[in-house]
C-alpha cells in the first residue's frame, strides 16, 4: 500500500489496454488511497500508484501522473474508465521520496 500522504488511486499496470492506457474503473467512482470517494469526469488529472517491489522483494510501488479517460475495451466491456499514464512520470516511490525530499 502506499505510504504516502498524497491521496493516488490504485490501479494494475498488468491491465495494460494499448499504448500508453490502461483499465481504471468500472463504476464512475473508486476509493483512493486515503479513502475517499472519486468521481471521476472524462480528462480528469488523477495520481495513481500501483503495487510493485524492487529486485530483493521490497515493496516499492510505482507512481504516475495520468488522466481518466472514457475508453471501450473489447476485452474488458464491464470497465466504464481507462486511464491515460503519463510513462515520463512513471516511478517507484524510493525514486519519487528522492527526488521530493
Amino acid at each position: 500500500m502506499v505510504r504516502m500522504n498524497e491521496a493516488r488511486i490504485y490501479v494494475d499496470l498488468n491491465e495494460h489496454v494499448d499504448g500508453d492506457i490502461f483499465l481504471l474503473a468500472k463504476d464512475d467512482t473508486k476509493v483512493d488511497s486515503i479513502g475517499n470517494i472519486v468521481t471521476f469526469y472524462d480528462g480528469m488529472p488523477i495520481r495513481i500508484w500501483s503495487d510493485d517491489g524492487d529486485d530483493k522483494g521490497n515493496e516499492d510501488d510505482l507512481l504516475a501522473d495520468a488522466v481518466a479517460i472514457k475508453y471501450f475495451c473489447p476485452w474488458a466491456p464491464n470497465v466504464k474508465w481507462c486511464c491515460r499514464v503519463g510513462m515520463a512520470t512513471l516511478m517507484h516511490d524510493s525514486e519519487y521520496k528522492r527526488e521530493r525530499y
